[in-house]
């Protein structure tokens, strides 16, 4: 119980008459409170950066690890569950997928993240690329063993070289050519050609994680709502989302795809994302501040 541990740590620091911890919750959470104080139709948190994970706002009468005096305690008729979705790990995977996973320190776990979260999808290029230099599919077989060195480096390509190459839209990919070069590549051994491959290559890495973002949104809202009858706002924070061009565009991209093939017909225009920044920390706040409100506790103390 880390709510135990934090009391006890601030027991010990002599800070228990200034510090009551009320509530613990985690970013997403935090995210889906925030966005819902202000939109009632928010019923949906998630995070799309370094990590990915969703959250949403369940019915108590389906939450069978409750008991009945568990429920009448609550006295409410939602409460929020935290899915813990980076971990579906029943996903289809490629070859790189299953590279990226081999080398990874929680090999087998977390495999839907390792699709989606920005700690995954730079080394998830660069898999690809390798696999493409080895075949000579890149640079002619131009790159010196001092080159080759370099991109075979594990991490070496940065997650936040997709958003700057997917969002270059010049006719030579100049900031493309501007990022290979830092990586370590000889200007004269980069062709227009490889810049181009490179850049469809972020681009489907980037469209990918979007499309499966979306088919996890999707399945939390067919879950709370079968039908889709009414409107659903997702707040989600995160890098990735926020700062990668054209993710927001393929989730609801993906998201008529999946619906009219579930329904027949279209209905992801019920569905709308919202990006809330800082969610987690707003959320927590509002959440002390709803704690306060419920329970009485002396005027010094600060509520976390």
């Amino acid at each position: 119980d880390v709510v135990k541990l934090l009391t006890k740590a601030i027991k010990e620091e002599g800070l228990s008459d200034e510090v009551s911890v009320v509530s613990l919750n985690n970013d997403t959470v935090g995210t889906l409170v925030s966005r819902r104080f202000f939109d009632s139709t928010c019923d949906i948190g998630g995070i799309v950066g370094t990590g990915t994970n969703f959250c949403y706002a369940e019915s108590l009468s389906n939450i069978h690890t409750l008991t009945s005096a568990d429920k009448r305690r609550y006295n409410k008729r939602e409460m929020i569950i935290n899915i813990e979705s980076g971990n579906f790990n029943k996903l289809p995977r490629n070859v790189y997928d299953i590279i990226l996973d081999k080398d990874s320190v929680n090999r087998g776990r977390h495999l839907e993240e390792k699709m989606v979260s920005g700690l995954y999808l730079g080394e998830l290029t660069r898999l690809v690329i390798v696999d493409l230099i080895t075949k000579g599919l890149l640079f002619s077989r131009r790159l010196s063993q001092k080159e080759l060195a370099l991109v075979n480096e594990k991490g070496s390509f940065k997650t936040s070289f997709l958003t700057k190459i997917t969002g270059d839209t010049s006719g030579t990919l100049t900031r493309v050519d501007t990022l290979l070069r830092g990586w370590g590549i000889k200007k004269t051994h980069i062709s227009l050609e490889d810049k181009r491959i490179i850049k469809n290559i972020c681009q489907d890495v980037v469209r990918r994680a979007a499309r499966i973002t979306a088919a996890v949104v999707f399945s939390i809202v067919t879950h709370i709502d079968r039908e889709i009858a009414s409107p659903h706002t997702i707040a989600i924070d995160g890098s990735v989302f926020e700062k990668t061009p054209q993710f927001e565009k393929e989730m609801v991209r993906a998201l008529k795809e999946v619906s009219t093939e579930f329904f027949g017909d279209d209905r992801s225009q019920k569905i709308s994302f919202r990006l809330t920044t800082d969610g987690s920390g707003v959320g927590a706040a509002i959440i002390a501040a709803t704690a306060k409100s419920s329970t009485r506790l002396p005027g010094k103390v600060r509520r976390f």
